[in-house]
């Protein structure tokens, strides 16, 4: 009985140390994010990371307003960093699926490359390509 509790009291001394990190991380990323995405890179996108919840809104070329709304979490343990989209709802309320990705997270600056929905979380940042995957780099919004 006593090793058992000795086991547990070990496993929290290595675990805590993680998930203050990641606590860490999480109170860095919440607020709202800005950049410019597209072929031309002329489309505006603001993300918003609460608790839990991401808001994202983009203002389209001819002018159409798109919100999207889901879920994240991230691992900031993972080499390298991690974060999933999780249950990003389409305007029309559809499900746009999970979106794995991984994350750069530098004072202000932001950079998350994104495997696309439903596909396999990326190894590296690659460039965009417009598709739903690749690499934006956002700036806080002060």
């Amino acid at each position: 009985m006593k090793t058992r509790w000795m086991m547990v009291f070990a496993f929290l001394l290595v675990a805590t140390p993680a998930f203050a990190q990641s606590q860490a991380d999480l109170a860095k990323l919440k607020g709202k994010w800005t950049a410019k995405v597209g072929p031309n890179q002329d489309i505006p996108i603001v993300i918003e990371f609460k608790e839990k919840a991401i808001e994202i809104a983009v203002m389209t070329g001819d002018g159409q307003d798109i919100n999207l709304k889901g879920e994240f979490k991230i691992d900031d343990t993972a080499k390298p960093k991690s974060i999933d989209l999780l249950n990003i709802s389409s305007p029309d309320g559809g499900s746009l699926g999970d979106n794995k990705g991984i994350y750069d997270l530098t004072g202000d600056t932001l950079k998350i490359c994104t495997g696309g929905p439903n596909n396999d979380r990326p190894t590296e940042f690659f460039p965009n390509e417009d598709t739903g995957r690749g690499t934006i780099t956002l700036t806080r919004v002060k």
